[in-house]
């Protein structure tokens, strides 16, 4: 899955409210980027299309299976991927969370999203425009720590 700067911006903030940011969060994306190569960019098929990198993402918890990003705060594209039964990996047998997805996405909603999102990459000084999560995430993590002097 791949992020705007304002849905990582959110995930942070919601993880900031848990006290799950800090050392411990930045060690967690890093194993997730190393892991899955995240950091080498798109893959070319030869064609000059690119092939996305597919990962685990590291806030689907291993306890309680489910996303651990509130219902609320969860990026665009993971309403929309909501598997219906077990071991979906391609999209297939999904549900979406219309509501949440439809303000989002439909007039006032849309607009203000792009001027939150023009804000946050404004203020974390971003060259992109969607990274996968665990990037997103981490950028985040390194731009509210610089910001804080720690």
């Amino acid at each position: 899955m791949r992020v705007t700067p304002l849905e990582a911006l959110e995930i942070w903030l919601d993880l900031k409210a848990k006290g799950q940011t800090g050392p411990s969060l930045e060690q967690k994306l890093e194993a997730v980027i190393e892991r899955f190569r995240l950091d080498q960019g798109e893959l070319s098929d030869g064609r000059h299309e690119y092939l996305r990198r597919t990962y685990t993402c590291p806030f689907y918890k291993d306890t309680n299976l489910g996303c651990g990003i509130s219902p609320t705060l969860k990026p665009l594209g993971c309403l929309a991927f909501n598997p219906l039964t077990p071991g979906i990996v391609d999209g297939g047998a999904c549900a979406v969370h219309g509501v949440r997805l439809a303000e989002a996405t439909s007039g006032a909603g849309a607009e203000s999203r792009s001027l939150l999102n023009l804000e946050a990459s404004q203020w974390l000084q971003a060259t992109w425009e969607k990274l996968p999560i665990p990037l997103a995430v981490l950028a985040w993590e390194r731009s509210m720590r610089s910001a804080d002097g720690s």
